[in-house]
This record gives C-alpha cells, sequence and structure tokens, in this order.
C-alpha cells in the first residue's frame, strides 16, 4: 500500500480529523476538574463509548483474531471480561458516592486510607502502569504503519504519536473523550466490515461453521480443547480479580459519571457489547482460516487489509486499527499526567496552595508532563522489543492494588500499614512464583504468567486479613 495513494490519503484525513477534533473538544477549560473529570458534564453515551474505546485496546484487534486463526474459538470467548464488569456493576455503583470528590486512583487510595502516602504510593504504580501502556499502544501504531505501508515505523510513532500527544495534553479528558467516540465508530466499522467480507465470501455464518468443522474441528473445540483448564483458570483469575476497574482510565470514567445507576449501566452495556465484539472476532479469525490459511500469526491483520479488500477500503480499514491503539494510547496518557501532578507532585510539594490561582497552574503543570510523558512513552516504544512482556508485567504490578482495593469498601478504620503490609505480601508471593518450581500452583505453569499474580494476589489476601484481624485483636499496627 502507497502512503500517497487514496488509502494514504484517508488515513491521513482521519489523523487529522482526530487532531482537529480534539483540540476543539478541549478548548476553553478553565480549571482541575474540567480538566480530568470534564466536570462531569458528558453524557452516558459518549462516556459507554469512550470507556469501550479505551478498554478495546491494540491486542484485540491484531493479536486476538490471529489467536483465534491459530488456536481456535476458545481465544475469543471471555468469561473473565463479563464477570469483572458484572462485579463492578454490582460492586462499585453504591460507593462511588464515597469518591465523589476524587479525581485519581490515588485519591480514592487516600480517602480509603487516610494518609498521603497511601495516594503517593498507589499513584506511583498507577503511573507506571500508564506510562508502560501508552508505550505498547504507540508500538502498535509503528507497527501497522510499517506493515501495511511499509514506512519506517519511527517516522509513524513520532508522526501519529505526537498528534496524539497534543490534544491530549491541550484539552485533557474533554478532548480524549470525544475523539475517543470518533475512534470507537471507526473501530466498530473496521470490524464490522472485515467480519462481513470474510463471513460474505465463505457463505455466510452458518456455512463458516460448518466448513471449519469439516477440514478444522480441533478449532471449534471447547471443553476439550487441551487449553481449556489454563483458558478458564486465567479467564476466573481476572474475572474475580478484577483489575481492569483499576485501571486509571477506567477508573477515569466511573469517576466522571453523575449517578451510581450511570455507573452502572455503562458497566452493563459495555459488557455486552463486548460479547458481540468478540463475536466478530470469532468470525475473522474462522473466515481467515477457511480463506487464507497460509497466513502467518504475527502478520495476520496486516495481510487481511493488504490482500481481502480493495484500494479505498484498505485506507478504512487502517484507520479503524490505529483508533483502536489510539484511543487506548490518549486515554491512558491523559490519566499519566493527571496522576503525576495530583497523586504524586502535589502530596509530596508543600507548596502548592489551594487558591484559583493554584488551580489555572495545576492544569498548565499537567498539560507539560503529559507532554513529557507523551514523548517518553515514544521513545519508550522506539527502543522496546519486548512490547508485549511490557504490558504483562505492568498489569501484574497494578494488581497489586487489587486486594488493598477492595478490602477497604468492605472494611472500616484502614491505615496505610494495611495497605503497605498488603503490597509487601504481594511482592514476596510474586517472587516466590517467579523462583519455585516447586509451588503447588506450578501446574498453572510458571510460563504462563499469570502464575505470578496469583501467588502475589494470595500473599497480599493473606498479609491484608493478617493485619486487619490483629488490629481487631488491639495489636499495634
Amino acid at each position: 500500500m502507497n502512503i500517497l495513494s487514496l488509502d494514504g490519503f484517508i488515513v491521513a484525513a482521519f489523523l487529522l480529523i482526530t487532531l482537529v477534533v480534539g483540540l476543539r473538544a478541549g478548548r476553553g477549560v478553565k480549571d482541575i476538574r474540567e480538566y480530568a473529570l470534564g466536570s462531569k458534564h458528558i453524557n452516558l453515551g459518549v462516556l459507554t463509548m469512550s470507556f469501550l474505546a479505551t478498554y478495546i485496546g491494540g491486542h484485540n484487534i491484531t493479536a486476538l483474531p490471529a489467536s483465534v486463526f491459530a488456536y481456535g474459538i476458545i481465544q475469543a470467548i471471555t468469561i473473565g471480561t463479563f464477570v469483572s464488569l458484572l462485579l463492578g456493576a454490582i460492586l462499585l455503583p453504591p460507593i462511588l458516592v464515597r469518591y465523589k470528590d476524587c479525581m485519581t486512583l490515588g485519591e480514592v487510595f487516600h480517602s480509603s486510607y487516610k494518609a498521603r502516602s497511601a495516594q503517593v504510593i498507589s499513584g506511583l504504580i498507577g503511573l507506571i502502569f500508564s506510562v508502560l501502556m501508552v508505550g505498547g499502544q504507540i508500538w502498535g501504531l509503528g507497527y501497522v504503519g510499517s506493515t501495511v505501508f511499509g514506512l519506517d515505523p519511527e517516522t509513524v510513532l513520532w508522526t501519529v504519536g505526537l498528534s496524539l500527544v497534543l490534544y491530549t495534553a491541550a484539552g485533557g479528558v474533554r478532548s480524549v473523550a470525544f475523539t475517543d467516540v470518533l475512534q470507537f465508530m471507526a473501530l466498530t466499522l473496521v470490524v464490522s466490515l472485515m467480519a462481513n467480507k470474510l463471513c460474505q465470501e465463505v457463505g455466510g455464518v452458518k456455512m463458516l461453521f460448518f466448513k471449519v468443522h469439516q477440514a478444522y474441528p480441533k478449532h471449534l473445540q471447547f471443553f476439550n480443547h487441551p487449553y481449556f483448564y489454563k483458558k478458564m483458570a486465567s479467564s476466573l483469575l481476572w474475572g474475580f480479580f478484577p483489575v481492569v476497574l483499576l485501571y486509571p482510565p477506567i477508573l477515569q470514567r466511573l469517576l466522571m459519571v453523575d449517578t451510581p445507576a450511570q455507573a452502572r449501566n455503562m458497566l452493563i452495556n459495555s459488557s455486552l457489547f463486548y460479547m458481540v465484539f468478540r463475536v466478530m472476532i470469532m468470525i475473522i479469525g474462522l473466515g481467515a482460516l477457511l480463506l487464507h490459511p497460509e497466513i502467518k500469526p504475527g502478520n495476520f491483520t496486516p495481510f487481511l487489509i493488504k490482500e481481502v479488500f480493495s484500494q479505498g477500503m484498505q485506507g478504512i480499514l487502517v484507520c479503524g486499527v490505529l483508533a483502536v491503539m489510539m484511543s487506548t494510547a490518549d486515554s491512558f496518557l491523559n490519566t499519566a499526567g493527571i496522576i503525576a501532578v495530583r497523586d504524586i507532585i502535589r502530596p509530596l510539594s508543600a507548596t502548592f496552595s489551594t487558591k484559583h490561582s493554584f488551580f489555572v497552574c495545576e492544569v498548565r503543570l499537567m498539560q507539560l508532563l503529559t507532554l513529557v510523558i507523551g514523548v517518553l512513552a515514544i521513545m519508550t516504544a522506539q527502543k522496546s522489543a519486548h512490547t508485549h512482556q511490557m504490558l504483562f508485567y505492568s498489569r501484574v504490578t497494578l494488581s497489586s492494588l487489587i486486594i488493598p482495593f477492595f478490602g477497604s469498601i468492605f472494611s472500616t478504620k484502614n491505615n496505610v500499614t494495611l495497605l503497605v503490609g498488603s503490597l509487601m505480601g504481594f511482592v514476596v508471593g510474586t517472587v516466590a512464583a517467579i523462583y519455585s518450581s516447586d509451588s503447588p500452583l506450578y501446574f498453572y505453569s510458571s510460563k504462563n504468567k499469570d502464575a505470578i499474580a496469583l501467588c502475589g494476589l494470595l500473599g497480599s489476601g493473606i498479609a491484608f486479613i493478617s493485619l486487619k484481624l490483629a488490629s481487631y485483636r488491639g495489636r499495634t499496627l
């Protein structure tokens, strides 16, 4: 595909429109609450689309259909996501009232543990996670640009990455939310077009599954699939320990709602849409298997775009793929800048005041740090050869906050010792999982890195409960 062709023009126009929409939506930001939460005046439909655009990262449209292509439908069946969002819809809305004045992950922990150190610790973890997520998604932008257009990956990284950084820094969450709507529509269009095209070429959905059953019966296995227990264990782990609800931009969307009912509706609607999305991804993977079994999984999406679709359509599809990655990257970049100021710099600085002039200064500082973090994330993506491992370990790091977060919901009189003890328990558990092959949980396989997170969560839970019981018995914590 030539960058100077019709497809190149379509992609350039999409990127320019995204930049303009982002800059215009973010005009006139007056204070920190508008920059960080949109003053809670963004309607539920926009918030839901922003939630989904943020949650559906680049791997869902590149690695996921390739996994269905290689291993079967078990890769697309998403029990864990449905459980985690359903748990969130049940547990979180009633307690969001407690955090009505909070804007960040760290402020939520400060509210729960009544200590600035709790805010700094959780904020630092959230910041590291956000920066790595931005780097991973921007790396994906370079990958798509180089494999589809044959461009230098670094050129794509800096061109697309900087436009994303500019509108995110300028307008904060308002810019991010409204560009997410555009990007959500683009990703929905691209997935629908790909699924529909492949379905038509094999004779419809019913014929697709019939032909797969005839030619590749193992791809339709579920309960008797070799990966069934591993897949279910992973789904249940992340379903009942819903780290996704602590993703800084996901938590930000929950804090942006006006009422608990809106939060519940957003989570339920998102879970239902995501299930439909996964079905379409399943169709794409199986359709490609029937029509193009020669595809290499590592080049799955670029191959389909270039070989299955005509000129013009290719550009539209590339826009959708870029939109998936940009919508996740800008959301995490936005929260990274906010966290850096609100959860780390502000608590550690004694020079900040609470006057109105301070809030204006704070917004400017967030904009500056968002620019800096964005550039650093682009540089990280430029150098990293292990993006997938980086993203996984960043998620493991964030999961260290799950027990302290949900523990604080169901208990009272929490203090920072509980948080620190729980985090230390998590570290002990993860180190034990990494260095011990004799663990009774080793059946889960240390090669399956979820084992590391599971052992960390067990260590965190044991530490939290032990310290809580000790406090009830009147011991000094």
